[in-house]
């Protein structure tokens, strides 16, 4: 029986070791899931390498500026790379809220009249895994806004950084991983190229 257990010990040693990241949901058409992971960052993610014959995109992390970016490039003749930030890391105090940090961040960023009406709120309709919160920098006063639209999609109430009307965004904090940071993560009007729920805060 010893011998047994020390075989099966050495077969467990010897087997590979694998991801355990697992996408949400298939590529898209011509592209592949990847793993991203950058200690100064501070995240891991799983992201999509696209080529679709006449674009080319792939996500790249920056420890200079903390962010996730996505790299597009056509193939054109003379066709020049653009670089759109996608996710955003941000360090929280020990002593201070999410909710505190997330205005920390947002409210520089709003317009100056409107700040007395933005608050950080948990996001309704963020689809994450257990322990992952969102939080979104909101207005108090949406509704009126909608009404005074008259049809038209209102001008971003609380900023670059809060809800938008027309596209999804939400600050990101995992307690559980490492209470330290967030994130603001720009998911747009679909499906984005890199998997949300993967995103992973390091220690």
């Amino acid at each position: 029986m010893r011998l047994a257990g020390a075989a099966v010990a050495i077969l467990l040693a010897a087997a590979p070791a694998f991801s355990r990241a697992e996408p949400s949901r298939p590529p898209v058409a011509g592209c592949s899931w990847s793993e991203l992971s950058d200690k100064t960052v501070g995240i891991s993610l799983l992201a999509q390498t696209c080529d679709f014959g006449f674009r080319k995109i792939r996500f790249e992390m920056s420890p200079k500026d903390a962010s996730v970016y996505e790299v597009t490039l056509d193939t054109a003749p003379g066709s020049k790379e653009s670089r759109e930030a996608l996710i955003l890391l941000f360090k929280k105090a020990p002593a201070e809220t999410i909710e505190a940090a997330v205005r920390r961040v947002a409210s520089p960023r709003a317009p100056a009249p409107r700040r007395k009406h933005c608050r950080a709120v948990p996001t309704k309709d963020a689809d994450l895994p257990a322990g992952k919160k969102a939080y979104s920098y909101a207005p108090d006063d949406e509704e009126a806004l909608v009404e005074a639209s008259g049809g038209d999609i209102p001008d971003l109430p609380c900023g670059e950084y809060g809800m938008d009307f027309d596209s999804q965004s939400y600050f990101e904090h995992h307690p559980g991983e490492n209470p330290r940071r967030f994130a603001l993560v720009f998911i747009g009007q679909d499906a984005p190229l890199f998997d949300e729920k993967s995103l992973t805060f390091l220690p």
